[in-house]
């Protein structure tokens, strides 16, 4: 069976090669070293794997980095892109009519609309009010540490973070 490249004259045996000759030749994310990539990802795994680069996605106008190619395009239209929204109350500046919104509920109003159905509790974002709703429910990050008897770590926890944290207790060297 023959195997032809979509983007020039290029043909081979075998569907390996022409992956490879695509990825080396086409890519749209080429490394110094000389290899290319079809994903972002795949180029910042060798990134990190080969080169030790854990941010290969590097913003031309600051200092920013980033593990994805999809972060360093938020970030360059947030940051660097047209800013066309201006608060109402002080001198920042937005890309999109919701940051502008986000931006004032957080720094310039007291109001807190998103209200919780199961207590007393008032955010002024609906991300917020989500967090919190986590709070009420049922346990449902468990701890996978199994200890030197083979019995299970009995900790669990509602939010991820609280679990994180817990984990941190198994990390440490015995004293």
């Amino acid at each position: 069976m023959n195997y032809s490249c979509k983007h020039c004259e290029y043909a081979c045996a075998t569907r390996r090669a022409l992956v490879a000759h695509e990825s080396n030749t086409h890519a749209e994310w080429k490394c110094p070293c000389g290899v290319g990539f079809k994903w972002s990802t795949r180029f910042a795994e060798h990134r990190a794997s080969v080169h030790g680069d854990a941010s290969p996605f590097k913003c031309p106008d600051c200092k920013f980095t980033s593990d994805a190619a999809r972060k360093l395009r938020i970030h360059m239209k947030n940051t660097h892109g047209p800013h066309v929204y201006v608060c109402s109350e002080c001198a920042y500046t937005a890309t999109c009519k919701s940051m502008i919104k986000a931006h004032y509920m957080a720094k310039h109003t007291t109001e807190r609309p998103f209200e919780c159905p199961e207590c007393d509790f008032k955010a002024k974002t609906a991300y917020l009010l989500k967090n919190h709703r986590r709070t009420h429910g049922e346990p449902t990050y468990r701890c996978q540490f199994v200890f030197a008897d083979g019995t299970q770590c009995p900790v669990t926890t509602k939010q991820p973070a609280g679990l994180r944290n817990h984990q941190l207790v198994h990390a440490k060297p015995p004293s």
